[in-house]
């Protein structure tokens, strides 16, 4: 027997700590609506997407949770 642990996603909120993957840096409040995003789509299940857009959710989904019913 044994167990899992897991630790909690946490959002770091440091735009240092974030990479930047395309040529353009986000702005501040595109930084700040991915941030709120980010959090907002860590309390559905998983599969999820959210659009986030000046500290509001926009929409959002969550995808089949079942890797088995999926298919």
């Amino acid at each position: 027997w044994g167990y899992l642990a897991q630790q909690w996603d946490r959002v770091d909120e440091d735009i240092e700590g974030w990479k930047v993957v395309t040529r353009r840096q986000p702005s501040k409040e595109e930084f700040d609506a991915m941030v709120y995003g980010w959090k907002a789509v860590s309390l559905l299940k998983s599969n999820a997407i959210a659009l986030a857009c000046a500290n509001q959710i926009v929409g959002f989904g969550i995808g089949q949770t079942s890797r088995i019913d999926s298919t």
